[in-house]
Order: C-alpha cells, then structure tokens, then sequence
C-alpha cells in the first residue's frame, strides 16, 4: 500500500514554472517531533530558495522595485558592494534570470565556493585586498567611472528595502492563520539577520498579535559579558536567547538525520526553539525560521 502511494505520488503532474524566479518564497513548513507533550516545532525551511537561502527574497524584491519605479531598466547594471556572501549570490542569481548585467565588488578574503557561484551566475566581480572600507571605496569609484548610471542596491534606504523584503512576513502571516490555524505563539528568528528579524517582527506589530519573538545567536567565548545560560530581555516581545556551540552542533546533527541541511544561523534558530519549546504552555507551539 505505502509503495504504491508513493508511486502514485510521484506520477502526479509538478507545478510548471517560467523562470526561476518563480520558485522564490513559498517555501515549506514541516512538523518536527518534541518530547515535550502537547508542543510541536514547526520549521519554515529556506533553502528551499534557488540558491538555499532567504536573501534570495530580499534581492528579487529589490531588483523588482527597482524595476517599478525605474531606477533599472532590462539589460541594466546592477552595481554592488559584496559585505554578506549570501546576499551577493542571490542578487547574482536574480540578474542572471533578469537579463542584467552584475557588477560586484568584494575582498579578496571571502570563501572561494561564494566566488565559484558568483563566476556561474555571470558576475563581474572586483577582489579588493583590505575590508569593508577598501571595497566600498573601489564601488564609489566604480560608480563615478565605469558604471556611471547603474542601480547600486546598497544606496537605497532602509524603509524602501524593507518594503521590498515584505513577502516573507507575510507568506508567515498567511500560514500561522490559514495552515496552522493560529497554533503558532513563539517564533524564533536568527539575531545575525537583523534585516530578516526586523522586517518580520515590525510586520507582526502591525496585526496587534500577542506572539512572542525570540532572536537566537551563537554564544561568543570571547565575550565574557554574556552568561550563556541567560535570557536576556531586550522588550516585553523579544528575547536573546544565546545558544552553546554543543547544543548548536547537535541542533545541525539532528536536523541532518532528518534530512534537512542547513547553514549554521538555522541551526542556531532551531537549537534555540529546542530550548524554549519547555517554556510555552501545552497546545502552544514554536515557529523557527531557517534561513539558510
């Protein structure tokens, strides 16, 4: 019976899409097991996103509102500095879709599976040997010379990015309410994503929901300030829940043999949710959010 239900299964048309693009958000919610009785963990995986992480979100919304209000037209230059790899992947990946031409500037220090994946999606990218500054500097001069007229994404503000980015918290929004029957009274999100985590929460304020947040980080054992057994309350809404590079490591662990691969802010999320799933009330169950 099992075997030909799979195979039924598998005869089942899929979903056509025209562009890749398409198959940005979306992505899928899966229950796992707790041992605490009455609670589950609900895990929105996003790497399920063509290049595995939710920035690729965050640049389709920009190059499409870019697109709206004429700051880029097709087979335009999208002009940027590279500060988060994963961002700069994504964006890559959205104007190779898009036709437009990806210039990006980046230390010469970052990983060279991220170079290998930016060289596939076509960017032309500048290694600069220094940090931050070293690369910003050679962008502003790259917009000054060469790449006069392209859309640089970095120089938007942040209220127009966060409006760009709004899928996410409303895709979230949609399934507490319509898939989860509002089961959801915690969510947890990754503290080192402080774009993701503020556009989701500020969203959640506007509904006047009584959800509880939680940002989950790695504990640092080079900042003796932080007591890694704390929860240290930032607002009545939001916790920091500092996770042990142990309960990290057998956060990915588990996840791992349940088939789920993820990177290492969605361990961090779903070893904090382990965590806290003992401090919600029977009935109440956790959302974590995992990024990459």
């Amino acid at each position: 019976m099992h075997r030909a239900l799979c195979i039924e299964k598998k005869l089942m048309p899929n979903k056509l899409y025209n562009n890749i693009l398409d198959h940005v958000g979306n992505t899928p919610i899966i229950t796992l097991p707790t041992e605490a009785k009455g609670t589950s963990i609900f895990i929105k995986i996003e790497t399920f996103n063509p290049t595995g992480t939710v920035y690729d979100r965050i640049a389709l919304g920009i190059i499409e509102n870019a697109f709206e209000n004429s700051l880029l037209s097709h087979g335009g230059t999208v002009l940027d500095a590279v500060n988060d790899t994963s961002m700069a992947v994504s964006l890559s990946m959205v104007c190779a879709a898009e036709g437009l031409q990806c210039v990006l500037v980046a230390s010469s220090s970052i990983d060279d599976s991220v170079k290998a994946k930016l060289t596939l999606y076509g960017a032309n990218v500048t290694y600069v040997d220094g940090d931050l500054s070293f690369v910003l500097r050679k962008l502003q001069t790259l917009s000054r010379t060469m790449y006069r007229g392209a859309f640089v994404p970095s120089m938007m503000d942040v209220e127009t990015i966060s409006l760009c980015c709004m899928s996410l918290a409303q895709e979230i929004w949609r399934n507490i309410g319509r898939q989860l029957g509002n089961m959801i009274k915690t969510i947890v999100l990754p503290q080192k994503a402080p774009l993701v985590t503020s556009i989701i929460t500020n969203f959640f304020k506007t509904k006047n929901t009584k959800i509880n947040f939680i940002l989950a980080d790695l504990y640092d054992p080079n900042n003796p300030t932080l007591d890694i057994n704390s929860i240290i309350e930032t607002n009545p809404t939001m916790d920091i829940n500092y996770i042990s590079a142990d309960h990290h490591q057998e956060a990915l662990t588990e996840l791992g043999k349940q088939g789920i691969a993820v990177g290492n802010l969605s361990a961090t999320v779903y070893a904090s949710a382990k965590q806290n799933i003992y401090n919600v009330n029977m009935g109440e169950n956790i959302l974590a959010l995992l990024v990459d």
